[in-house]
This record gives C-alpha cells, structure tokens and sequence, in this order.
C-alpha cells in the first residue's frame, strides 16, 4: 500500500530518504532481540568461569621432592655409558644436594660437599647406619667427581645405585618420622 503522496518528503533529486523505505519497530521488539542475545553472553561467561575454577581446583599436586630426584637419576641412568665419572659425580651431587635443600633445608645445591656441612643436630637424628651412609657417600663423592674424564660404567652404575638408595632411606626415614610424631591440631 503506497503511502500519502503529500507526506513524503522530496529531496533535491526527487527520492524519498531512505527511512521511508525503513519498517517502523516498536522499542519492545529491540528488547526482545537483546535480552536473549545477553543472557548467552552471560551463560557462557558462568560456564567459562567454572570451567577455569575446576581446572585451578584438579590441578595436579607438586611431585615429591624423593620422587623428582629419584626420576632425575634415571634419567642420568641412561646416560650413564656416556658420560664421565666425574660428570655423572657432579649430576648425582647436585641431584642429592637439590634434595637436602628441598626435604630438609640444608644446604645449598650451589654448595660442595666441602662446603656444604651437614648440621650436626640432623646427622645425630638419623639411625646410625643411615648416618654412616650418609657421611661416608658425601666423603667418597669429591674423589668421584675429581675423577679421570673416562666412562666407567661400573663405578657409575655403583655411583647410581648409592645416590638412590641413599635417598629412598632419608626419604623413608622422613616418613617414619612424620607418622611417630604426634599431631599437634589433634586436641
């Protein structure tokens, strides 16, 4: 149905402007467009936020200090054929003395075992044959590093076997520890 002709607005050029060809659109009908359109925003901003939350809460827990020294050594396992003695010394040190810090909070991994001294109120708390262990392992280890530049697969595997062990009994040692001692929130 053409509209009025009188009510038409003529241009210099004798077309209509262009909002006459434009339906006229009640307010409420805009609203009803972005209602929807907001609430989706919003929807899928709550479902990322969760998604981010759940994520932050599973996430996986550190790796124990033991566990990650121990996953160190078997990795310089593998590469024990290849390496020198003194090298393989100087990776199982820095290994042990990385766990020290992180377990216990002795030392420094910068630190030798020259300089690294081992507190006396921490040697006295071990069993004695692990104290042995532990202070015989740090006495062997400057020669090993010091040693000749030349593989020597025996010496490593041996090497290899003592860093580990000597970690899985302190770290055994440490759990004894903490279940023999009385909890301090229990009333």
């Amino acid at each position: 149905m053409p509209p009025d002709e009188a009510a038409i607005p003529t241009l210099p050029h004798d077309l209509p402007p262009p909002e006459f060809y434009l339906p006229v659109q009640p307010w409420w009908q805009d609203l009803l467009i972005a209602l929807p359109v907001l609430a989706l925003i919003l929807l899928a901003a709550v479902f990322a936020d969760r998604k981010f939350k759940l994520r932050a809460r599973f996430r996986p827990l550190p790796e124990p200090p033991a566990a990650r020294a121990i996953a160190q050594l078997q990795t310089l396992e593998k590469e024990k054929d290849t390496l020198a003695l003194s090298t393989l010394a100087a990776q199982c040190s820095l290994i042990f003395r990385s766990y020290l810090l992180e377990t216990f909070q002795i030392g420094s991994p910068a630190q030798t075992e020259e300089e690294a001294e081992l507190p006396e109120d921490f040697v006295s708390q071990l069993p004695p044959e692990l104290s042995h262990s532990l202070i015989t392992f740090r006495k062997d280890l400057p020669a090993l590093k010091y040693a000749p530049l030349s593989p020597s697969p025996e010496k490593a595997q041996s090497l290899l076997d003592q860093t580990h062990s000597l970690i899985d009994a302190l770290h055994q040692h440490q759990l004894r520890e903490a279940d023999s001692t009385p909890d301090s929130s229990a009333p």
